[in-house]
């Protein structure tokens, strides 16, 4: 990438991408790995729990799916002025 200034505004910016699970995928185990990345600076919890965050922004954190059927996990960013946005992806343990 380029070190270029980048400036985004607040309706356009996207405070987490989140690379996998993919929106409703089904998974065959009793957990799933998430990852993606948030924006430098924020803090991540996924599912209540607090999430390590690279120095890049990105995460990878596995998430139990303790019975079969559908599975919400939740996302939530805390960034340094103090909003707080939240992100489910839904996912279903075959």
């Amino acid at each position: 990438g380029t070190n270029g200034l980048e400036i985004k505004f607040d309706n356009s910016a996207v405070d987490i991408q989140i690379a996998q699970p993919t929106s409703n995928q089904r998974i065959r185990k009793s957990k799933v790995f998430t990852s993606g990345e948030v924006p430098l600076g924020q803090s991540l919890f996924i599912n209540g729990q607090k999430t390590n965050v690279g120095r890049d922004g990105r995460f990878r954190q596995s998430v139990p799916l303790k019975s079969k059927g559908r599975h919400s996990i939740v996302y939530r960013t805390l960034a340094s002025d103090g909003v707080e946005r939240y992100y489910v992806r839904d996912v279903y343990r075959q």
